[in-house]
């Protein structure tokens, strides 16, 4: 697990905590807790970041409470390209079905859920991420690109003020 904190400016309040997440036989997991809005001035967040790499579906009751605490879930999508049916013959799917487990406990629990393409982790790039953390990053993997997710979601929702 790696904790890292930075702040935010935001023009509406974060509804928390938001878990990320990039879905595989290794689940990528980011999930992140702003401070009360009362604790910083107008518009202003720290955000506490904790990240982890889970096995699926050993750490299945970990995932379950990542999940049961969260108010949105920003989830990986997976699409299968035309391109890439070669690679894939035989495969398991093992990504579809996390996905789906995601799908099923936030409808069941009334949470949030936001799927994401794969292809924002151009957008969401490494000089982005470190912008927007504060600090330069030394983390990798999965992890990294759960924690990709969450940054979309938050410039996306909050730090644009739409």
């Amino acid at each position: 697990m790696w904790k890292i904190v930075s702040t935010i400016k935001c023009k509406k309040l974060i509804e928390y905590p938001i878990v990320g997440f990039d879905p595989g036989k290794t689940v990528g997991v980011a999930l992140v807790k702003p401070t009360p809005p009362d604790a910083l001035p107008l518009g202003e967040y720290k955000l506490f970041w904790q990240m982890y790499e889970l096995q699926w579906p050993g750490d299945l009751a970990k995932l379950e409470l990542l999940v049961k605490g969260a108010k949105t879930l920003v989830v990986e999508g997976f699409r299968l390209f035309p391109h890439q049916k070669y690679n894939l013959v035989g495969s398991d799917f093992v990504p579809v079905e996390v996905i789906g487990y995601l799908k099923a406990q936030a409808q069941a629990r009334g949470i949030e859920y936001i799927e994401q393409l794969s292809s924002i982790k151009t957008t969401a790039d490494d000089d982005l991420m470190e912008k927007f953390m504060g600090q330069p990053l030394h983390l990798g993997g999965h992890a990294r690109d759960a924690m990709r997710h969450i940054i979309f979601h938050l410039i996306n929702r909050y730090a644009k003020g739409d």
